[in-house]
């Protein structure tokens, strides 16, 4: 489904550590990344934008992903980090999605994307 694909190219960027050589935290990873995605997260050819983040969860509050003519709205999202992996991932909650030339709306309690690498060790 093309709204699965969009939020997989929302996802496909990979972080610059923010230390030489040192491994970050799961907080560290997370607050850099709510604080990209409140500014406005471009990756591919999806923008990723949040109204407002709690600075001590860093969850994202009215996050929306615009790819085209697709929209996705997330009531909130969370910041999943697996340090054994490397990756990160967003918890959508409370979803709404449209595609403007297929007219299909969509809603879902939750979704989650695909986690993605991000550059440089991470640890707990």
């Amino acid at each position: 489904m093309r709204l699965g694909l969009i939020l997989t190219l929302a996802t496909c960027a990979t972080a610059a550590p923010l230390g030489c050589g040192r491994a970050r935290t799961v907080e560290e990873v997370q607050a850099e990344y709510a604080t990209k995605i409140l500014e406005g997260f471009s990756v591919g050819y999806s923008d990723i934008t949040a109204e407002r983040v709690d600075p001590r969860t860093h969850t994202l509050y009215n996050l929306t992903v615009q790819s085209g003519d697709t929209l996705i709205h997330a009531d909130s999202a969370v910041l999943v980090v697996d340090p054994a992996k490397g990756t990160i991932a967003l918890r959508l909650r409370g979803v709404v999605g449209a595609d403007a030339q297929t007219g299909v709306v969509m809603t879902l309690d939750d979704l989650s994307t695909k986690g993605f690498k991000i550059a440089g060790p991470v640890r707990e």
